[in-house]
């Protein structure tokens, strides 16, 4: 039996990647298993540098010299929720500067 151990960060539309993958490889390695954790960039990056991790699924990008990596096809939508009470046309006057 082998193991897999990933972090990957499951809000991302791009997790869809990783869950295909995951069912292509399941079928030929119906034997290994997947350690999937969750984690802020700094924190995963760090156990990926101790050997903890065998590959990370990052929304931020790290310093990519120090990585063999893969850019993943597509990208997230993120959006800004606020109460009805806030002025979104003040605040995003502020934000998107």
């Amino acid at each position: 039996m082998a193991a897999m151990y990933a972090s990957a960060v499951p809000e991302s539309y791009l997790i869809k990647h990783l869950s295909n993958t995951i069912k292509t490889l399941r079928q030929d390695y119906p034997r290994l298993y997947y350690h999937i954790t969750s984690g802020g960039t700094d924190v995963v990056l760090e156990r990926l540098d101790r050997g903890i991790l065998d590959f990370a699924i990052l929304v931020e990008p790290p310093n990519l010299t120090r990585y063999n990596y893969i850019e993943l096809p597509g990208c997230d939508t993120w959006g800004l929720v606020m109460p009805k009470s806030a002025s979104a046309r003040t605040k995003s006057r502020h934000l998107l500067r």
